[in-house]
């Protein structure tokens, strides 16, 4: 009876040392961690990441309809459930290489707003910008980046203030050790011709 009394003591203490280990080592860790370094830049500022500069020279929203009938090259992409569920974004974008010229371009340039992140197609951002593809690109090229903004990633209310162009948005560039984040503030309506 003191055997098995002793043993759920000392399986009793070693557990409250296992916890208290536990509890510092997640303190120590969490107060010891190395966070990035953000980077907010403005419209029309510049942001240096994998040594190109990014900077946002235009923005556009457009009904989804009427992005497809400015941009009829890009046809194969209509989906026609999306003509009320989605509006686009296209953000014009001038790229310029940095340093000793080895800058390398990176596409994968998701957009947050409202604590949502869109990737960019990356089948429809290369016939946008078939410069890119067709060999790299020259330092002052300007390029257009797409975003789809779904409707059904949106709350009512912020969907009407997406619809409103009310929205700001962010493009993130890398996330560790440096986040850069460029705001987008002047948003154009688009209009088909």
């Amino acid at each position: 009876m003191k055997k098995t009394y002793y043993k759920k003591i000392i399986i009793l203490f070693l557990e409250i040392i296992a916890t208290i280990i536990i509890v510092f080592r997640i303190s120590y860790v969490t107060k010891n961690a190395h966070h990035p370094q953000v980077n907010i830049v403005s419209q029309g500022d510049g942001a240096v990441y994998k040594g190109v500069e990014y900077i946002i020279t235009d923005a556009v929203m457009w009904e989804y309809n009427d992005f497809y009938d400015e941009y009829k090259e890009l046809d194969e992409y209509y989906i026609d459930d999306y003509a009320d569920e989605c509006m686009m974004l296209v953000v014009e974008m001038e790229l310029t290489v940095k340093d000793d010229g080895s800058g390398t371009f990176d596409y994968y340039m998701p957009i947050q707003y409202y604590y949502q992140d869109n990737g960019v197609d990356p089948f429809m951002f290369a016939d946008m910008n078939p410069a890119l593809i067709d060999g790299g690109f020259c330092s002052g090229e300007h390029i257009f980046v797409p975003y789809e903004i779904y409707k059904v990633n949106a709350t009512e209310k912020q969907w009407n203030e997406i619809e409103d162009m009310k929205t700001t948005y962010k493009i993130v560039l890398g996330n560790y050790p440096e986040r850069n984040e460029l705001l987008i503030t002047d948003i154009r309506r688009g209009v088909a011709e």
